[in-house]
Formats: C-alpha cells, sequence, structure tokens
C-alpha cells in the first residue's frame, strides 16, 4: 500500500456516523424560537450521543431524577441548546478513509474542522479580537504544534 494514507477502525468509523446523523438530526428535530425539546427527542439526542440517562447525568453533574424528568416532560431550553452545540462542534473522525495522498487527507480533515474553527473565530471576534489578530495567533500555534517535538 505504498503511498496509500489510512486511518482508523470500525469503532471510530462508526462514531462518524453517529455524529453525522446526530448533527442532520438536530438540525431536523430541535426546534429553536423558545420551544423546548419534547422527552422523546431527549431520549433519543442521548442514544445517539451514546448516553443513557443515569450515564448523561454522572457526566454532566446532574440529577439522575432531573434527566429522568426531562426525558418524560423534555428538557429546558438550555439544554436543548447544549446539545445542539455539541452536536455541530463534533468533529466527525476519519474512521476507514483511504486517502491517495497527504493533500487528500488533510482536505477531508479541513472540511471536518471547518465550523469548529469557524465558530473560534466568531466567538474571538465577538469578545472584541480583531479578526487579523486572531488569524495570526492561529498561525502561530498551528505553526508552534507543526514545530513542537513530541
Amino acid at each position: 500500500m505504498d503511498g496509500v494514507i489510512s486511518l482508523g477502525s470500525t469503532a471510530t468509523r462508526q462514531e462518524g456516523s453517529v455524529c453525522r446523523s446526530l448533527v442532520l438530526w438536530m438540525d431536523q428535530r430541535l426546534i429553536l424560537g423558545g420551544r423546548q425539546m419534547d422527552g422523546p427527542a431527549f431520549k433519543m439526542a442521548l442514544k445517539r450521543l451514546g448516553h443513557t440517562q443515569t450515564s448523561f447525568a454522572r457526566q454532566y453533574d446532574l440529577s439522575v431524577r432531573t434527566v429522568q424528568n426531562w426525558a418524560k416532560d423534555g428538557v429546558p431550553p438550555f439544554i436543548g441548546r447544549f446539545l445542539e452545540d455539541y452536536a455541530r462542534r463534533a468533529i466527525e473522525p476519519p474512521g476507514s478513509r483511504i486517502w491517495s495522498d497527504e493533500r487528500s487527507a488533510a482536505q477531508d480533515c479541513e472540511a471536518a474542522v471547518d465550523q469548529l474553527l469557524r465558530d473560534v473565530l466568531l466567538r474571538a471576534t465577538q469578545a472584541g479580537w480583531p479578526k487579523k489578530i486572531v488569524l495570526v495567533a492561529a498561525l502561530r500555534w498551528v505553526s508552534d504544534q507543526f514545530l513542537a517535538r513530541q
């Protein structure tokens, strides 16, 4: 397999599929504009995130009873927004993709991290940092990472 770049495993391919389907599902099911995510939608979101009600409660330091109530009655709007934000920031893993060269691999990775990087830029500029300074800082950070000895 000279000149072929391969990454991943069955597990990461499945996680990538879950990330893609969760983002699509959240786009379709999560209704914004002040309306709540209902109990069945919340249960489905937990399942797609790989959580049970108990594991979600433990990971986010919530009472299990609270999460059970959300699964029955629906979640407060901020939890729906949290789940939407989580889905939007998910980076699809490479799975078992095979690339013929590094450029193809880099293009796929760029597509996978594009929204997250756009969000970072937006948040930094909303916080008052000039866009040019944010981009220069990002380039310096990337250069440092590239040159760092592991």
